[in-house]
């Protein structure tokens, strides 16, 4: 608990981010039955070195907003993170990074046309990432990238599998 951020410290935390040592990212969690395993959750995010959770995981809005010092935590902690959340079911959470995208061409031709074949046969090359559980979104334009719960992911990695795209 020493590290969650409520939501009206939103902006506190963004600004954080915004100073150059951080990222923040957004995180899906999958498989949130109740609030209290959204707050276990929550809890298991803040514990990590450098990381603030700026919108806290619930059964309604099982999406968490995340802020890190990569140097010191990156996109494979969290996923372990939330994978290792340990709640009276027995089931496993799981974590999916959602990334929004610009194309960097100027192509007339259709995201659905062309991002295709060169996003997926991307996920296949980083590491810490489920390839069967990642997807394009053309419509929302978004990339969701389905984390290992082993760990091993970095954003770094991941931003740079995808050199025609503007990733955030």
């Amino acid at each position: 608990m020493r590290k969650f951020v409520p939501i009206t410290a939103l902006l506190a935390v963004l600004a954080w981010a915004g100073e150059g040592q951080a990222e923040q990212v957004t995180l899906q969690i999958d498989n949130v039955q109740s609030d209290d395993e959204g707050w276990a959750i929550t809890r298991a995010l803040a514990r990590l070195p450098d990381v603030k959770v700026a919108q806290r995981v619930t059964k309604e809005k099982p999406t968490a907003i995340v802020a890190f010092d990569p140097a010191k935590a990156d996109v494979g902690d969290l996923a372990r993170a939330v994978a290792q959340t340990e709640t009276a079911r027995r089931d496993k959470f799981a974590a999916t990074l959602v990334l929004s995208y610009k194309r960097l061409d100027t192509k007339a031709a259709a995201d659905e046309a062309v991002l295709p074949g060169l996003v997926e046969p991307a996920f296949a090359k980083l590491q810490g990432v489920e390839v069967k559980g990642s997807k394009l979104d053309t419509k929302a334009k978004e990339i969701r990238i389905r984390l290992g719960g082993k760990g091993g992911a970095k954003l770094a990695d991941i931003k740079a599998a995808f050199p025609g795209l503007a990733l955030e």
